[in-house]
């Protein structure tokens, strides 16, 4: 068993690096986005304020905004996805065929 644990010394060591390589990574992304939604709530309470405009109709705006561009990223991300089902597809239906 000492022998053994010894042996997993290396392997765990490059695990938790990579945990928390992985961690800041995703710290990161967040505070990003977290941060561009602020500026642009920013910009759009300046342009309320400058140009007179419905408070309303601008949260609107910028949620529709962000709404669309959420849904291009989520059709965007399963782009890959139906290229590999059209792919298994074509496997499966070869080996029913035979």
């Amino acid at each position: 068993m000492i022998k053994y644990e010894k042996l997993l010394v290396g392997p765990l060591a490059r695990r938790v690096l990579n945990a928390n390589l992985a961690g800041v990574a995703y710290g990161y992304s967040l505070s990003v986005r977290f941060i561009f939604v602020g500026v642009v709530f920013f910009i759009g309470s300046k342009f309320t304020v400058d140009y007179n405009l419905n408070p309303k109709d601008v949260f609107f705006s910028i949620y529709i905004i962000f709404t669309s561009a959420m849904g291009a990223g989520f059709a965007m991300s399963s782009v890959p996805n139906a290229t590999e089902a059209r792919e298994s597809a074509s496997v499966i239906f070869s080996m029913i065929d035979e």
